[in-house]
């Protein structure tokens, strides 16, 4: 019933064009704050994403920041705490910023600030 449907909207966003800003992380923080996203009860958050963070202050589209580079330079407080995390990885065609070093710092991200991870999935 809900697989059709489901595997059409997955399908669109690895066909979604590109746009000048990706707040990743500022939709993140929003999202963890939400009052009915609370940490006192256990919470589980599914990021279908490409994970690359385009903003005019961050840009990974440079390069990959080390996770110790990034957390010095940015007061976030821990916000997953009480949390799962599944991240089904989207990865853009031939995109030199992904890989390993680019899904580790949002491995590192999610678990320095206290959730759990699932294994993660890759969709191309």
């Amino acid at each position: 019933f809900f697989g059709k449907p489901l595997d059409d909207a997955l399908q669109a966003l690895t066909t979604l064009t590109t746009s000048s800003t990706s707040p990743i992380l500022e939709m993140l923080n929003e999202v963890a704050l939400l009052a009915d996203f609370n940490a006192k009860q256990p919470r589980r958050l599914v990021l279908i994403s490409d994970l690359l963070q385009n903003m005019p202050k961050d840009s990974p589209y440079q390069t990959v920041p080390s996770f110790e580079s990034w957390q010095a330079a940015h007061s976030t407080p821990p916000l997953w705490h009480n949390t799962t995390v599944e991240i089904i990885y989207l990865r853009r065609g031939q995109n030199t910023l992904q890989g390993a070093d680019h899904l580790h710092f949002w491995q590192q991200y999610f678990t320095h600030h206290g959730a759990q991870l699932e294994p993660v999935s890759q969709m191309r």
